[in-house]
């Protein structure tokens, strides 16, 4: 059971590591299409803010695009910044479990590995416990099997020694009534010899 703890905590633990190098692989390729997406949307802000600056003959449109634009590069800033910040924290996660954080490919791997190795390992613990209640079970249905047989033993024993007690009884009853007879048939030649 100890075992079976172990394993299934191993494998809990080597199944978290594979998930946060997944999200760090996934993070760290999207950090190139945040950063392309950062910079076109300051290349665009630029652009439109050379093309309208501050003039004010500027027409409504142009400045809802500026104001879009700023937005989106905001969002761009946001985003990419927000994905930094997810590749350092599951980067400090992944240090602390041990893992290699230059190779994540191959970290992966190796925790995929790892957990298939656990599975299987945690399967065989199951079986092995099952083969054992098993064979606990037919070893208690056997004493259960052995001490039936006992009691009917000790039954039929008690059983033959009742009856052999009762048979002794009897004999000994039937032994007591003979001598009583013989001792009255005795009485009686004497009785008869006597007149």
């Amino acid at each position: 059971a100890e075992d079976g703890r172990r394993l299934k905590q191993s494998l809990e633990e080597a199944g978290r590591a594979r998930g946060l190098a997944r999200t760090l692989r996934d993070n760290q390729q999207a950090t190139e299409g945040l950063e392309r997406a950062q910079r076109d949307a300051a290349a665009t802000l630029d652009d439109l803010t050379r093309e309208i600056g501050d003039q004010e003959q500027a027409t409504a449109g142009q400045r809802i695009a500026l104001r879009e634009a700023r937005r989106t590069l905001d969002d761009a800033e946001r985003a990419y910044k927000r994905n930094q910040q997810a590749i350092k924290n599951t980067t400090s996660e992944l240090k602390k479990l041990g893992v290699d954080t230059d190779n994540v490919a191959a970290e992966e791997e190796r925790l995929t590995a790892e957990l298939e190795t656990g599975k299987k390992a945690l399967a065989d613990n199951r079986e092995a416990i099952k083969q054992k209640r098993v064979e606990e079970k037919k070893a208690a249905d056997a004493t259960k099997e052995h001490t039936d047989r006992v009691e009917a033993a000790r039954s039929a024993l008690s059983d033959g020694a009742k009856r052999v007690l009762a048979f002794a009884a009897a004999y000994i009853s039937l032994n007591a009534a003979f001598n009583l007879v013989r001792g009255g048939l005795n009485l009686v030649r004497d009785g008869i010899r006597a007149v």
